[in-house]
């Protein structure tokens, strides 16, 4: 895979865990920071030892189907030639409930953020949850039909993860994590740091051949790139924009 790839997936995946806005506003809607505590906790470890189980099935069908022309097809092989039925439909079960649990937390976030973060702050403040209700539902339908669409365009699912996962932690990262460690950082910086390091990861992901910069001491692909860029972004902004 190499250097590249590795240290693109650590920087993608690895914040797209505190800054998701499904798992903050599972958090926001805990009882009290006890259960945060406890919940995010048991919710890590569980992940953590879940993790283990996809790499163990991916080496067991590379080492008997070696000649699958994508790697995405690694899991459905060998539910089909090396699991029971029985489990089989089991595992088929809980595969496609996480993916309807992910489709769901992701049309919530898109609702959420589009009606109540931009439309009702920036543009409507004075809209009734009525309404607010039915442009939430509206865009949950929108977004809907156009995630069908790019499945149905796209290569392969990692392709899709990859650009969802890279556009949220090129996003969302600087933002949150200035947010939370410095009162100086401002709606100013947030903005700009997302936009730049959006414009830069699409423009390196789809109008370039390489899809990374090379700095000479390291390759960095797309998602890397935008990511430091939205932070040397927040920083400036943090440092020398009032706060507004």
């Amino acid at each position: 895979m190499g250097s590249t790839a590795i240290i693109g997936y650590i920087v993608m995946l690895v914040p797209s865990f505190f800054i998701s806005p499904g798992l903050i506003g599972k958090i926001f809607a805990a009882r009290d920071e006890r259960s945060i505590k406890i919940g995010t906790s048991l919710n890590g470890l569980v992940q953590l030892i879940f993790a283990v189980i996809p790499v163990l099935i991916g080496m067991a069908a590379f080492a008997n189907f070696p000649d699958l022309t994508r790697a995405d097809l690694a899991l459905p092989a060998a539910m089909k030639n090396m699991m029971p039925f029985a489990a089989a439909c089991v595992a088929l079960a809980a595969i496609f409930a996480a993916e309807v649990s992910t489709a769901d937390t992701v049309l919530y976030m898109l609702a959420g953020s589009i009606t109540n973060d931009l439309y009702k702050r920036f543009i409507n403040p004075a809209i009734s949850d009525k309404k607010l209700l039915f442009y939430s539902r509206l865009v949950s339908i929108l977004c809907g039909v156009l995630g069908v669409i790019l499945a149905l365009k796209l290569e392969s699912i990692i392709s899709a993860l990859t650009i969802f996962y890279s556009l949220m932690s090129v996003s969302l990262s600087a933002p949150l994590l200035f947010g939370l460690f410095t009162k100086r950082a401002n709606n100013f910086g947030a903005i700009l740091s997302a936009l730049t390091g959006v414009i830069l990861t699409l423009y390196l992901t789809f109008f370039t051949e390489t899809h990374a910069i090379n700095f000479g001491f390291a390759v960095l692909n797309a998602s890397t790139c935008g990511i430091i860029l939205s932070f040397i972004v927040m920083s400036i902004a943090t440092i020398f924009a009032r706060k507004i």
